[in-house]
């Protein structure tokens, strides 16, 4: 039988295979690749060159490092975006603009991430254009825009009753 040490050193290497295998930015590159004008993310192809603009939208915990590999696989070709995150969780990205907001109970700055996104997309985004969403836990409360007759109490006092509903 193992000793304890050997057991724990055991226990270490299955916390940390455990820990690298869900890190969003190896996850990213993983899946996304780029071969000159060509990008693959799983099964899907696009040929850049028929492309106008590439967009990411995208809001989770885990969003920021997933978007810095976007920014590393598309370099130039990537044209802006915005992402939302847990406060404390932002990065300094390249192209990409990373609002924070309240997890696990929405805030004010999630209904303003959202508008501002809500207002990208409205404004800017364009037939031909090429939007990538990137999404990780926390989304729905970080991006936060309640129905009409909905207000962002409502929304928060709902979400900590479920958050307390075991």
């Amino acid at each position: 039988m193992k000793s304890q040490r050997f057991l724990r050193m055991d226990a270490a290497r299955i916390w940390n295979a455990a820990l690298r295998a869900v890190d969003p930015e190896p996850a990213i590159h993983k899946i996304m690749k780029r071969k000159g004008s060509l990008l693959e993310i799983g099964g899907s192809r696009f040929t850049l060159d028929k492309i106008r603009r590439i967009w990411v939208l995208g809001a989770g915990k885990a969003v920021a490092p997933m978007g810095r590999a976007v920014e590393t696989i598309l370099g130039r070709s990537l044209a802006d975006g915005i992402l939302v995150t847990k406060y404390g969780h932002n990065l300094p990205l390249k192209k990409l603009t990373v609002l924070e907001a309240g997890h696990p109970l929405p805030d004010p700055n999630g209904l303003e991430a959202a508008a501002r996104m809500l207002s990208l997309v409205e404004s800017r985004i364009e037939p031909g254009d090429l939007v990538l969403c990137l999404l990780s836990g926390g989304a729905s409360s970080l991006l936060v825009s309640p129905a009409d007759g909905i207000s962002l109490e409502e929304k928060v006092e709902c979400t900590r009753l479920l958050l307390n509903g075991g």
